[in-house]
């Protein structure tokens, strides 16, 4: 006689949630499928049933469902998209912010969310940022934000890397040895090809620069700045990607420069330092300290 047996069914994984914010004559199918392929029920407020309560309470019950926020703001009316993301800011939740690349929304970038300034039918860039702002640690409203940390002793191997000889791709080899110092402090989730249509060599996250440097951070490389005309087009340059990306922070990383470019930048958005200047100050300072200190000085003259 043979006894049947039976594997125990697998529970179903939750699957994690989103709340859609967005004009009332934006259609939201084309985000509802990225969100669906990255494993996420997407949802509205008139989507919740809660018969004779007040919007607010609506708005409150929803948004704190939800795992992530995605706002979108197009050419439509957006009052509704920044009271709904009042909220989502009050709660702490996750929150990407859609801003159609046509559109230039009045403080944006005060607003204290990650933003992505693209075409709303650009599915790739949407889904890169989606995966991006799930990649970095989320502490909601009670735990700590983790700290990036020193580099400590890597840096002098960095260091010798950065004063020899870079070998026949300098440019890539400067932006490999960023990156490794990047990701050695800490941060999870950087992009190493910040794309075409950003202009900029790295694109980075991080909680720890929040409030006070907008995620994300820009940095843009260069090897040798010769001349002050030089510098003045790079830094035009960066401030148009800025603009258009709304994005309100940049470092600009160079291995040598021929004159003082801290004191030729006058863009006090834009945080000018030398590579070796950087590897040295991240061997016993986390990276966000290094750019807050970097931001203080710029902005107040104090470290």
């Amino acid at each position: 006689m043979t006894t049947a047996t039976t594997e125990p069914k697998q529970r179903d994984k939750p699957r994690r949630t989103a709340f859609i914010s967005a004009p009332l004559s934006t259609n939201t199918s084309g985000i509802r499928r990225i969100l669906q392929r990255q494993g996420i029920e997407a949802f509205t407020a008139d989507q919740i049933v809660m018969p004779g309560s007040r919007l607010s309470d609506i708005l409150q019950e929803a948004i704190g469902r939800a795992d992530v926020v995605v706002a979108i703001i197009d050419s439509g009316v957006t009052s509704n998209v920044f009271f709904e993301l009042g909220f989502a800011q009050a709660l702490k939740k996750r929150t990407l912010i859609l801003v159609d690349a046509d559109v230039d929304p009045p403080f944006i970038a005060d607003v204290g969310a990650t933003f992505l300034r693209t075409k709303l039918d650009n599915t790739q860039a949407i889904e890169v940022g989606i995966s991006q702002l799930l990649k970095v640690p989320h502490h909601g409203t009670s735990a700590a934000v983790k700290q990036t940390n020193a580099i400590g002793n890597l840096a002098d191997q960095l260091l010798a890397e950065v004063r020899g000889n870079l070998g026949p791709s300098p440019e890539m080899k400067l932006e490999d040895v960023l990156l490794r110092a990047i990701r050695a402090s800490g941060i999870t989730a950087s992009s190493e090809q910040a794309g075409p249509d950003t202009g900029v060599d790295i694109a980075l996250w991080s909680e720890e620069l929040e409030p006070w440097i907008r995620n994300p951070l820009f940095i843009e490389l260069r090897m040798h700045i010769h001349a002050k005309e030089e510098l003045t087009k790079t830094v035009r340059q960066l401030q148009r990607t800025m603009k258009e990306a709304t994005v309100v922070w940049a470092l600009l990383v160079y291995l040598r420069a021929d004159f003082d470019v801290w004191k030729e930048v006058s863009v006090p958005q834009i945080l000018p330092i030398s590579i070796e200047n950087l590897l040295e100050s991240m061997r016993a300072k986390s990276f966000g300290d290094v750019i807050r200190e970097l931001r203080n000085q710029r902005v107040h003259g104090v470290s």
